[in-house]
């Protein structure tokens, strides 16, 4: 059994006591030591020091919203390594002054920015109407005049509805003129004047295309004259809003390491300070409960022992408690597919290693091809990275690993079937016949060995359902697993010989198998009176048909594994007649030209359908696992192990924000 299924590890439920003036100490080397998963305490830490606690959360946090508001303008690709040397507070209390420091003057350059830029953006506001009207001879003052008698004012109107801006002036304002019209981009202004009676009807038209009254300042300076004015500010405020961008840029290149540094330690500080309100506390002790892996106790308690600190531990083999997966190191990385399921149930079966097997095979077969399996090895190697923000993570490691598992299976199937993008002969230009298995390419035989995978898997679930059900004396569903078992043990080679006339070495007459088949039948409607009571005398029809369409599905590895070989195979002959037809049709140099063409359209088609099997591929071998394997006989519904921990080396992928 441990070789299809592996169990938890076993953990200890401890409660470990220090004298209360020991709290932030006992914090600190719980944290690093890395193994304890808390757990909640009904006594609550005292009021006063709760809000305390908070506090320094809610500052904290504020400051390292800030932080990361301030990495995030860091422009180059870095990867900066974190070492935690001294403990957190002293490391905080060495960094947070000049940190705050810093991130306090990027904070007064960033303001001065932010004014700029309402600035900046009203002047180019006020430029776009004093460039239309640059080549009006008027002093600014003039073109705001409303009096008791006269008006003269600049409009604003989508260049879309200006003519009928212009017909509506001619036809319902006729003591008004257009003294100067000019464009920038999508906008018409124009200067309007006219008499004092037309003014309201001017405004009420302006409104109705959509268009505004512009307000200019009331200087004594020509149009022309201010357009310089203000063309020479925009400039001086642009060049200034460069050059504090640059200040901010450069603080932050300066300090980049130890803001970095220092966001991490906030976030572990944080984390702490949160565990700290898990403790329990009384008049004269603080005390933690959780769970310890028994595999790490020993460590746990010798690390504690260095802390020089006065502690009680007590400890006990828990009976429930959250779920650390163990499994060997080549399994491990296909914890995540368990994950994504479900995490297993402490002390419950952990289905990872029959799941790595099964996963990498489906897999293989599905992509079966070496030079599509080479490129994915390659992909996860060096470009998979890039593609994420933070390569270091340990989930990602892991879904590295599994990835370079599955390319390294579909290469081993991609020799076996002879599949080098697809057929190489059309590559080559000749016959050639590179496979070890030849029938691997034949659709026939696929399919077979499909459905018998489909089988062997199936069954295989179904016989862990089994095991599960005597486990915990579920008698019902034993039987009724059973009767399936003898169902296909008498009903297939019924099939094969009655109806596919096919002649099998069979111990017993044939006519005698339906015997076994009766029998089976009656256990299976048996089970399920036991387990569903009166429905059962119909219930169990879908036993037979679910069986039956569960190892059908199992076609879809045929399907994938002949889609990619033909896909492949003809954009392979596509090149081909294409440097065919080139090398025909022009002389001396056709033959390297059409290569050359050839190449060149075929390798990004490659690499796509490469990425497009990779995801077909891993999304049905899933299924597979997922639909038609684990729902036999695995519920999930565990807590995932997540003890406090600092990572001591950090690795830190610092990208350009987009």
């Amino acid at each position: 059994m441990p070789i299809l299924i592996s169990r938890p590890e076993d953990m200890y439920w401890i409660t470990l006591v220090v004298p209360r003036d020991f709290r932030d100490v006992l914090m600190e080397y719980v944290h690093r030591s890395g193994v304890l998963h808390l757990a909640e305490v009904k006594e609550e830490v005292p009021a006063e020091a709760r809000k305390e606690i908070e506090n320094e959360i809610t500052r904290f946090s504020k400051l390292l919203e800030k932080l990361n508001s301030v990495i995030a303008l860091f422009r180059e690709e870095k990867v900066i390594e974190i070492r935690f040397v001294y403990s957190i507070d002293e490391e905080l209390k060495r960094l947070l002054p000049k940190i705050e420091k810093v991130v306090s003057e990027i904070e007064e350059i960033d303001s001065r920015l932010r004014n700029l830029a309402r600035e900046l953006d009203e002047l180019r506001s006020t430029y776009e109407v004093v460039y239309a009207l640059r080549e009006l001879n008027a002093k600014l003052r003039d073109l705001d005049i409303v009096t008791k008698y006269v008006y003269c004012v600049v409009v604003c109107v989508p260049k879309s509805a200006f003519e009928g801006f212009t017909t509506s002036l001619a036809k319902y304002l006729r003591e008004s003129v257009i003294v100067h019209v000019g464009s920038y981009g999508e906008k018409v202004f124009a200067v309007i004047a006219g008499s004092r009676e037309d003014y309201d009807k001017l405004l009420k038209l302006i409104e109705e295309l959509g268009g505004k009254l512009v307000k200019l300042p009331k200087l004594e300076l020509s149009i022309s004259e201010y357009f310089n004015v203000l063309s020479t500010r925009i400039k001086e405020l642009q060049e200034l809003e460069i050059k504090l961008r640059n200040e901010i840029s450069s603080v932050v290149e300066n300090n980049i390491e130890d803001l970095v540094k220092v966001r991490e330690l906030l976030l572990i500080k944080i984390e702490r300070l949160r565990a700290i309100l898990q403790l329990a506390t009384t008049q004269y002790l603080n005390y933690v409960r959780g769970w310890v892996p028994v595999s790490e106790f020993s460590n746990f308690t010798r690390f504690l022992e260095e802390s020089k600190i006065p502690y009680y531990i007590s400890y006990e083999v828990a009976k429930d408690a959250p779920t650390k997966m163990r499994n060997p190191r080549a399994v491990k990385p296909f914890e995540l597919l368990t994950k994504l399921y479900g995490v297993p149930r402490y002390g419950d079966w952990d289905p990872t290693p029959v799941l790595a097997y099964s996963f990498t095979v489906f897999y293989g077969l599905m992509l079966c091809d070496v030079v599509y399996g080479a490129g994915l090895l390659i992909a996860a190697l060096f470009v998979l990275d890039k593609l994420v923000e933070n390569p270091e993570s340990e989930g990602f490691k892991l879904f590295k690993r599994m990835l370079m598992i599955a390319a390294i299976s579909a290469m081993v199937f991609g020799v076996l079937s002879g599949t080098y993008l697809g057929d190489p002969s059309v590559i080559i230009g000749h016959e050639v016949n590179l496979a070890i298995v030849k029938q691997m390419t034949d659709p026939g035989f696929l399919i077979a060995l499909s459905l018998l995978i489909g089988l062997l898997h199936v069954d295989l679930a179904h016989a862990l359902a089994m095991r599960r059900a005597m486990i915990m004396k579920n008698w019902g569903l034993a039987i009724n697993k059973m009767a399936l078992f003898l169902l296909q043990l008498f009903g297939i080679p019924y099939v094969i010989t009655k109806l596919l006339k096919i002649n099998l070495p069979l111990p017993v007459e044939p006519s005698n198998l339906v015997t076994g088949i009766y029998l089976a039948l009656g256990l299976l409607i048996l089970s399920h009176i036991i387990t569903n009571k009166g429905m059962g005398v119909i219930s169990w029809v879908f036993d037979l048909t679910g069986l039956l369409g569960d190892v059908l599905s199992y076609c879809r590895i045929a399907g994938l594994a002949l889609s990619t070989y033909y896909l492949a195979r003809s954009m392979n002959i596509i090149g081909s007649l294409l440097a065919n037809a080139i090398a025909a049709s022009v002389p001396v140099v056709g033959l390297g030209l059409g290569i050359i063409v050839a190449t060149a359209l075929l390798i990004p088609v490659h690499i796509l359908f490469l990425a497009l099997s990779a995801i077909g591929c891993f999304a049905h071998s899933l299924r597979l696992c997922f639909v038609e394997f684990l729902t036999k006989f695995y519920e999930g519904g565990g807590i995932e192990y997540t003890p406090l921990k600092i990572t001591t080396v950090k690795r830190i992928h610092l990208k350009p924000s987009q």
